[in-house]
């Protein structure tokens, strides 16, 4: 029960202090969880990862649940969820109660004027990090994959979805193949 409090902190903690998409979060849930207490191993991490930007929904809410399901059951799925969940609808509560005195305040527009360069910074970083593991032939996947998006060509939901159900049937072949 130690632990799941532990991850419903951690999550708590990294929710409310960073500012961005779920993509901000992306390197310091690494951090947390694969690095510093070792929960995790890399590639799980990438797994989780991987997962939690092809469900619909928030990355990190999806990522605190995965982690929070795979290390604890369904406790952990409920305390990485909530943790990674109510500091944002705490800190949303507050602004929309003090919306109307600071959303002309020039001192709100230089916050999230400053924070614009630290955000890009932060997205960056996993991306960096998960090139590296990245083969050859992914990274020809990948260019012909965004130059179909880019150009409208496909829509990223049936890319998605063709990835996934070809990730079922290759896990499928594979264990066939296992117990032969």
């Amino acid at each position: 029960m130690k632990q799941v409090l532990e991850l419903f902190w951690a999550f708590f903690k990294l929710g409310s202090v960073t500012f961005g998409s779920g993509y901000v979060m992306v390197t310091v849930v690494e951090y947390e969880f694969v690095e510093k207490r070792h929960w995790i191993t890399k590639e799980e991490y990438n797994s989780y990862l991987t997962l939690s930007t092809s469900f619909p929904g928030p990355i990190v809410i999806n990522l605190a649940s995965l982690i929070g399901h795979q290390k604890f059951g369904v406790k952990g799925l409920i305390a990485g969820f909530l943790g990674a969940t109510l500091p944002s609808f705490i800190i949303l509560l507050a602004v929309a109660m003090f919306f109307g005195y600071v959303v002309d305040s020039p001192v709100t527009e230089a916050v999230f004027k400053g924070l614009r360069p630290a955000v890009v910074g932060l997205i960056l970083v996993p991306v960096i990090k998960l090139a590296k593991d990245v083969k050859k032939f992914e990274y020809l996947i990948f260019i012909i994959l965004a130059t179909l998006i880019y150009f409208k060509v496909l829509s990223p939901i049936l890319i998605i979805s063709t990835g996934v159900i070809g990730a079922i049937f290759y896990n499928i072949y594979i264990n066939h193949k296992l117990k032969q």
